[in-house]
């Protein structure tokens, strides 16, 4: 298997969220966007941003600051 030509989803996400500045936090399908437009990623991207997702929130790296699981706005964590 050859390696991605992407960072990983914890490095894009965090990226995706600093650069769209929202001030209550970025959608899923905002964040889903920008990693579309800005990297080379394949047609899984959607089932692989949002495992990311809940590990990053689980891991306490971003914060969701509306809705479950997936879903909802994301903010890094301070």
């Amino acid at each position: 298997k050859k390696p991605a030509e992407h960072p990983k989803y914890s490095e894009m996400i965090a990226a995706a969220i600093s650069s769209l500045k929202d001030r209550n936090g970025s959608s899923r399908q905002a964040i889903e966007k920008y990693i579309k437009a800005n990297y080379k990623v394949g047609e899984s991207v959607g089932v692989h941003l949002k495992m990311a997702l809940k590990r990053a929130v689980a891991g306490g790296s971003i914060l969701q600051t509306k809705g479950v699981g997936a879903s909802g706005s994301f903010k890094l964590a301070k």
